[in-house]
């Protein structure tokens, strides 16, 4: 087998789960949201929670079939799914090291309008 086809389809799988795993974050998000904001209704509950359960068992079933998903029987086929937990660490690490924190308040001033040409 050619190996660029191999890596390609082993990326693309990689590519499949992180971008599932990014959903289960954002469901969070959304329901952090909804709680903070006081807008929480039960059918949003009810939508985020079934929406996330189906996203936590796709990823689940991809991360257990990830040789099928990637088409190779190599177990080191494997191991690029470890950089998904880890940049998901060090997302959350990094900024909490750099002692650089997270606003949430909107700028005091203006946008300024950009000029038509």
């Amino acid at each position: 087998m050619n190996p660029y086809i191999g890596l390609g389809s082993s990326l693309v799988g990689l590519l499949t789960i992180g971008l599932f795993s990014i959903q289960i974050v954002v469901v969070a998000a959304a329901l952090r949201y909804l709680v903070r904001a006081g807008k929480l209704k039960p059918g949003a509950l009810l939508a985020c929670i079934a929406g996330g359960a189906g996203l936590l068992v796709a990823v689940t079933l991809m991360v257990t079939n990830y040789s099928v998903l990637n088409g190779a029987d190599s177990p080191w086929a494997s191991v690029p799914l470890l950089l998904l937990p880890a940049a998901f660490v060090s997302g959350l690490v990094v900024p909490r090291v750099r002692g650089e924190r997270a606003s949430s308040e909107l700028p005091a001033e203006e946008p300024v309008q950009a000029p038509v040409i």
